[in-house]
């Protein structure tokens, strides 16, 4: 128990309960994937560029015209695109799709400062939890203070945002910021009400989602606290391995420690075998 963990983002919780073998690597055995320099465009440096485009728009609220509000984007993403992405070509590609939903996102966006105003932007933090003796690390996209009372925790999403079904049982990073924002972590007082994802890419709508056991994801603050605790626990204990895709969403899925894990000697179908390492 010695050796494990005892500090994760809530980014890395999703690779715990899909992929532990990735956290048994990074954090276990002290290994990192080499970083490749980028050798075309892919999907993580789209969602990193669209990701800096919405936080750099949300510094100034919205003035009601739409058509400046726009233009007002769009700029911020050709300068972020000419910053960030080294293909021109695909600089005017990103910039042509983002023109194409912008307007669905302003009318998202206008719902959203009708209901609040921006309290926090980017903000990193984080809480101990006693027993098991463990660090939550993580860090908001974005808080509003809503007019009614109370915050909404949004994170910016370029690709579909998860379903319902997928946030309360496997992406659960907005449900653990809002237990570290409910213990002061980013600041006494906040109140969490909602929670939901700032759509980016093709599908613009932005699904969010009401707290409390009645809610639709079943959660309050006590049930989040508990499941996360159950969690930490099981492996807390020495008979629960790190096993390689637990629980992945698509075979498609391609882990960076897949060859450590010699996948493709074995697959999904065979059941995992404990192996006890040191002592």
């Amino acid at each position: 128990p010695g050796t494990r963990p005892n500090r994760l983002s809530v980014t890395e919780i999703q690779r715990l309960v899909r992929d532990p073998y990735e956290i048994y690597a990074r954090h276990v055995l002290g290994l990192r994937a080499m970083p490749q320099p980028p050798s075309a465009p892919d999907a993580r440096l789209r969602g990193i560029a669209l990701h800096d485009v919405a936080d750099l728009f949300s510094k100034e609220p919205l003035t009601g015209d739409v058509e400046a509000d726009k233009a007002r984007m769009l700029g911020i993403a050709r300068q972020v695109f000419a910053q960030t992405v080294p293909w021109p070509v695909t600089q005017h590609l990103w910039l042509s799709r983002l023109a194409r939903i912008t307007d669905a996102f302003l009318a998202e966006e206008e719902a959203r400062q009708a209901e609040g105003k921006i309290a926090h932007r980017e903000v990193k933090a984080e809480i101990d939890l006693g027993d098991p003796a463990f660090t939550l690390v993580g860090k908001v996209d974005r808080i509003d203070r809503l007019h009614t009372g109370g915050v909404a925790i949004y994170d910016y999403k370029s690709g579909k945002p998860p379903s319902l079904d997928q946030i309360r049982h496997f992406d659960r990073q907005l449900l653990l910021e809002a237990l570290m924002a409910e213990q002061g972590a980013f600041g006494e007082g906040l109140s969490v009400v909602k929670v939901g994802h700032i759509g980016l890419g093709a599908d613009t709508k932005s699904p969010s989602y009401a707290l409390g056991q009645e809610g639709p994801l079943s959660a309050d603050l006590e049930t989040i606290l508990r499941d996360f605790l159950t969690l930490l626990s099981r492996y807390r204990k020495p008979d629960q391995g790190y096993a390689s895709r637990r629980i992945i969403e698509k075979q498609s899925y391609r882990g960076d420690y897949d060859h450590l894990a010699r996948y493709g000697e074995w697959n999904e179908a065979d059941p995992p075998v404990v192996t006890r390492v040191g002592q």
